[in-house]
């Protein structure tokens, strides 16, 4: 009985010591918006050897549906340049839907698949495009460019 205990006890710190990963709070100042448009702030970054995850909160201010696509938001830890990916979401064509005035927080992973130990976080929203449809898929115009997230580390 007592050797089960000690090996769900070890079992049980060598998850959380393998899975407990920094996370940075992000400077209020590293909130990006294009008025009327979108704004996009991260409340967290996860930093991990050859990633990162970063929570992101984006909010459309426009009384219109808009759409990002995963393809056009890009990542980088100094300078290195990673993918992105969401959970439950394919590389590249899945479209984030954004409806008029509602926020949204999503989780994204930047992987730059080599090790990284220092240096600054970007996370860059190339693109947004309106949806005059309304269906979640259909692209109208570009509406903002680069907005831009970007943690300084300490």
């Amino acid at each position: 009985m007592r050797f089960h205990k000690f090996s769900s006890f070890a079992l049980l710190a060598a998850t959380v010591i393998a899975c407990s990963h920094k996370k940075i709070a992000v400077d209020e100042s590293a909130q990006t918006a294009k008025k009327g448009v979108l704004s996009s702030s991260a409340s967290w970054i996860k930093e991990k050897p050859k990633k990162f995850d970063i929570q992101v909160m984006l909010t459309n201010q426009s009384n219109k549906a808009e759409i990002v696509w995963l393809k056009d938001i890009h990542c980088s830890r100094n300078g290195l340049k990673g993918d992105v990916t969401m959970v439950d979401a394919r590389h590249g064509d899945f479209p984030i839907s954004l409806k008029p005035n509602v926020p949204k927080t999503l989780i994204f992973t930047c992987d730059y698949n080599r090790e990284v130990k220092a240096g600054d976080f970007k996370f860059n929203i190339t693109r947004v495009y309106d949806n005059p449809s309304g269906d979640g898929r259909t692209n109208g115009q570009v509406i903002a460019k680069d907005l831009v997230i970007e943690q300084e580390t300490k």
